[in-house]
């Protein structure tokens, strides 16, 4: 795990204080997320702020079209698809 996530090494070497824990949960927080969504942890963390704010953008659409479809395949399920 901590070859994936070398912060793991760098950031936790000792017992923090909550507000320490709370500093560093908050910059670790948005590579992390974008790598849970599939983005690369490398690009993520060398990603400028535009650059990350456009692969929040990318997420965000992805999941409103999942959405989208799982809504539509339980409307298929629970009414049909209206032909008889």
């Amino acid at each position: 795990m901590v070859k994936c996530f070398p912060f793991l090494t760098t950031e936790s070497t000792a017992t923090w204080s909550k507000e320490h824990l709370q500093e560093a949960a908050n910059r670790w927080e948005e590579p992390i997320r974008l790598a849970m969504h599939g983005v690369p942890l490398d690009l993520a963390m060398k990603a400028t702020r535009n650059q990350l704010d456009m692969l929040w953008t990318i997420v965000q659409r992805d999941e409103q079209d999942k959405f989208k479809m799982q809504a539509h395949a339980t409307g298929l399920g629970v009414w049909g698809d209206g032909k008889k």
